[in-house]
């Protein structure tokens, strides 16, 4: 095979086919026994601490609550979730006047990101008719 090879190559360099596979298996192999699972209740702390679910990690006020909208940016819930149950989770002392502020000062804008399903539309039309 011919290419550049080497970091900084000016002209073209020639390296056999399964030499190089050999390199690139090499490679991976190497890299991957850098990776080490972590157990899974490793892994469910973290993700308490980084959803600032964990007590000592909830956020405060309105900057905190910037910040939780930040990080779940693009994530879809149920409208009647948001304030009770996602957002209260991660900001201690959580006020509906919080979220209000945000929206008012144009820092924070709501929208539906993927169009209703045919079945969503359904459900939303027999519950107006009752």
């Amino acid at each position: 095979m011919r290419g550049r090879f080497t970091s900084g190559a000016a002209q073209l360099e020639w390296c056999d086919r399964r030499l190089l596979a050999r390199i690139h298996r090499y490679t991976l192999n190497r890299l991957r026994a850098e990776i080490e699972p972590v157990s899974a209740a490793d892994f469910m702390r973290f993700l308490l601490h980084w959803q600032h679910l964990a007590d000592d990690e909830r956020l405060k006020g309105p900057e905190g609550l910037a910040a939780v909208v930040e990080q779940l940016d693009g994530y879809e819930v149920a409208a009647g979730a948001w304030e009770n149950e996602v957002l209260a989770a991660r900001v201690a002392d959580y006020e509906p006047d919080f979220i209000d502020r945000l929206c008012l000062s144009g820092r924070v804008a709501w929208g539906r990101l993927s169009p209703r399903t045919g079945r969503e539309r359904r459900r939303c039309a027999a519950r107006r008719s009752r």
